[in-house]
Formats: C-alpha cells, sequence, structure tokens
C-alpha cells in the first residue's frame, strides 16, 4: 500500500514538472514578445526624433527602452523607415538565440512583433 502511494505521488510530482516547464517556456516566450515590442517602439521613436532614420545600434536607444534585454536582440534593419518597401515582412529587429519555448522574437519595421518558431536541429 506504501509503495502504491508513493508511485503515485512520483507520478504526479513528474506530471506537475512537465507542466511547469511549460509554463516557464510559455513565460520566456511572452517576455521577449515583449521585450521585441517595447525595442521597436523605442526606434520608431528614435527614428521620428531623427528625421525619420533607424538608430545605428540598440545601444543608441538605451534610454528610450527600459527592456533589461535590449543585448539579446539585433537590429536587422538599417537606413530609414520611408525607405523600407514592404514594412510588414522587413525584419527590423530579432532576438539573437531562441527562447527556451523554441521560439524567436521578431518585431517587423511596420511595428508589428511575432514569435517565430526555431527548427531544432
Amino acid at each position: 500500500m506504501k509503495t502504491k502511494w508513493i508511485l503515485t505521488m512520483l507520478v504526479v510530482l513528474l506530471l506537475a514538472g512537465c507542466a511547469t516547464m511549460g509554463t516557464r517556456s510559455r513565460t520566456g516566450d511572452i517576455i521577449a514578445g515583449t521585450d521585441a515590442k517595447q525595442l521597436a517602439l523605442a526606434c520608431f521613436v528614435w527614428a521620428t526624433d531623427h528625421n525619420g532614420a533607424l538608430p545605428p545600434n540598440l545601444a543608441a536607444i538605451k534610454d528610450l527602452a527600459t527592456t533589461p534585454n535590449r543585448d539579446a536582440f539585433e537590429l536587422c534593419a538599417s537606413g530609414k523607415l520611408a525607405d523600407i518597401k514592404d514594412p510588414a515582412t522587413t525584419i527590423l529587429l530579432r532576438e539573437k538565440q531562441a527562447t527556451p519555448g523554441g521560439h524567436r522574437a521578431v518585431a517587423y519595421a511596420d511595428g508589428h512583433c511575432e514569435l517565430i518558431p526555431v527548427p531544432t536541429p
């Protein structure tokens, strides 16, 4: 009887651990998406203040974006916002590495953000 109870508790703990791991992965995805959106907005503010030109790097917007994860992203677009032919498909910035959930946060030049699945090797 005691062995059955112990096995039952182990199964419950295992299932709870799996559920928690999924939650942590999803939380990481949400944080990355929020950071990408905040950084993209900071890039648009920078461009407004600099005749439509995008910042030369993400360090230039450090006073505009309060996210502590700025270094986890890289700027992918340059030049002037008005010169971008298709803002809905042009990546403005992206996360350097995938989140624990297997996604990469991406912000586009039109302001929308997505979590793109990254294939596992």
